[in-house]
C-alpha cells in the first residue's frame, strides 16, 4: 500500500475499521520539553508568540483560512498591543469600551456590540477600524502565515468510513478547522527554520473557545505523527511536501496557550487576517482596500488558485536573511544546495523592477550576507 502522494483514498476508505493499519512516522524524544511533534527542540529562546485564528469554518463558506500572527515577543508585542488598544479607545464608543473585542466580520459590515449586549449596534467607522487594523502587520514588520482548504475538496474524503456519507455538519467543519490550522502551523514552522535565529523558538496562542479546542486538539494529534491510520498519515504527508528540510517539526514548543479574544487583542489581529485572506481565497467582492492594507510592504506575493484543494502561504514585511536548514530526521524534499537555495529566497523575495536584490536591501547586515553566499557559490566545491 502507498502511503504519501498518490495514495489510493477510495481503496483506504473501503476497507474495515479493524483492518486498517496504525502508523508512526517518528520516534518521541526521551526527555522533555519536546517539539508540538514530540522530539527534541532545536532552540533554547522561545522569543516567538504566533496567535493564530479561523475564519470560514462554518458550513456555509466555501474556503476555510487558519491566520498566524508571528511575535517578537521582546521586541514587538508590548509596541503592538498599544496599537490596538488605541484603536479601541479612538474609535469604540466609550460606554463599551471595556471588554470591546474587534470582530473582523463585524467591522467589515459596519457593526459592532460589546460581550455583553445581545444586539449589534451600528457602527459606520468599522470598515476604516479594520483597514487600520490591518496595517499593523506591514507596520511593525510582523509576519502572517496562513493555512486554507477549500471545501468542496475536503468534503470528498471527510466521509463516514462506513456508510460513505458525509459526517454531520459539526464533524465536518471541525476536520477541515483543523486541516487548516495544521497547514498554517508547517508555514508557522518554515518561517522558523528560514527566517528566524536559529535558537528561537516559537509557542502558540490560540482562542479559549471550545470549538476551537477541539479542532486544535485533532490539529495536534496529527502534528505528532503517532499511530496515525493510513489516510490520516497520508493526508499528513500530503499537507507537509513543502516544509523545508521536511519533518518533523522542530521549533514549535509542544503546549499550547488558550486566552480570551477580550484579553489578547493580538487574536483579534489574527481574527482580521484570517477573514481578510478568507474572503481573498474565495473571491469575495468589496474586499481589495483591506488586502491592499493587510499586504503593504509585503515581499511575498499573494495569490489566489481556485483550482488547488488546499495549501498553506506567508506574508513576510522585512528582508529575510539567509535561509537556515539542517538534515532532519525524516526529510520527504529533495535535496538542494543551501547556498543556491538561500540565494534564491533572497532575491526573489526582494525582486523589484527596474531594480531587484541586493539593491533593495536596506541593511548593511544583509547586504553583506548576500554577498557572501554569492561567494560560496562561486568557490570550487571542496574535495
Amino acid at each position: 500500500m502507498q502511503i504519501g502522494v498518490g495514495a489510493d483514498w477510495d481503496v483506504l476508505r473501503c476497507r474495515p475499521m479493524s483492518a486498517r493499519k496504525r502508523i508512526s512516522l517518528w520516534g518521541l524524544a526521551l526527555e522533555r520539553p519536546w517539539s508540538i511533534s514530540g522530539v527534541k527542540l532545536e532552540g533554547s529562546n522561545m522569543s516567538r508568540s504566533v496567535y493564530l485564528d479561523e475564519s470560514g469554518t462554518d458550513i456555509h463558506s466555501s474556503v476555510a483560512v487558519v491566520a498566524a500572527v508571528i511575535v517578537d515577543t521582546d521586541k514587538q508585542w508590548k509596541r503592538v498591543e498599544r496599537y490596538i488598544y488605541d484603536l479601541i479607545q479612538e474609535f469604540a464608543p466609550p460606554e463599551i469600551q471595556n471588554g470591546f473585542v474587534l470582530h473582523a466580520r463585524d467591522l467589515f459590515h459596519g457593526w459592532t456590540k460589546n460581550a455583553s449586549e445581545k444586539k449589534k449596534r451600528s457602527f459606520p467607522q468599522g470598515p476604516e477600524v479594520l483597514r487600520r487594523l490591518l496595517e499593523a502587520p506591514a507596520k511593525f514588520g510582523l509576519a502572517i502565515t496562513f493555512g486554507y482548504i477549500r471545501r468542496q475538496e475536503a468534503t470528498k474524503y471527510l466521509l463516514d468510513p462506513w456508510t460513505g456519507e458525509k459526517q454531520i455538519k459539526e464533524g465536518l467543519a471541525g476536520e477541515i478547522h483543523a486541516e487548516a490550522y495544521v497547514r498554517a502551523v508547517l508555514a508557522v514552522e518554515n518561517y522558523m527554520r528560514t527566517i528566524a535565529k536559529p535558537e528561537e523558538l516559537a509557542k502558540l496562542v490560540a482562542e479559549d473557545a471550545d470549538p476551537t479546542k477541539k479542532a486544535v486538539e485533532n490539529a495536534h494529534t496529527l502534528l505528532m505523527g503517532q499511530n496515525l491510520q493510513e489516510e490520516r498519515a497520508k493526508k499528513f504527508l500530503d499537507m507537509s511536501w513543502s516544509l523545508r528540510g521536511g519533518l518533523p517539526l522542530e521549533r514549535i514548543v509542544g503546549s499550547i496557550a488558550f486566552e480570551k479574544k477580550t484579553d489578547n487583542p493580538l487574536l483579534q489581529l489574527a481574527d482580521a487576517c484570517a477573514y481578510i485572506l478568507q474572503r481573498f481565497h474565495e473571491g469575495k467582492p468589496h474586499n481589495q482596500q483591506f488586502v491592499d492594507a493587510l499586504t503593504r510592504g509585503n515581499t511575498v506575493s499573494l495569490s489566489r488558485n481556485e483550482a488547488v484543494a488546499g495549501g498553506n502561504g506567508f506574508l513576510l514585511f522585512e528582508y529575510p536573511p539567509i535561509v537556515r536548514l539542517k538534515k532532519p530526521p525524516i526529510s520527504i524534499m529533495p535535496n538542494t544546495d543551501a547556498n543556491k537555495e538561500a540565494l534564491e529566497h533572497v532575491e526573489k523575495a526582494t525582486e523589484s523592477e527596474p531594480v531587484k536584490g541586493e539593491d533593495l536591501l536596506e541593511s548593511e547586515d544583509l547586504k553583506r550576507q548576500l554577498r557572501e553566499a554569492k561567494d560560496r557559490l562561486s568557490e570550487p566545491p571542496r574535495q
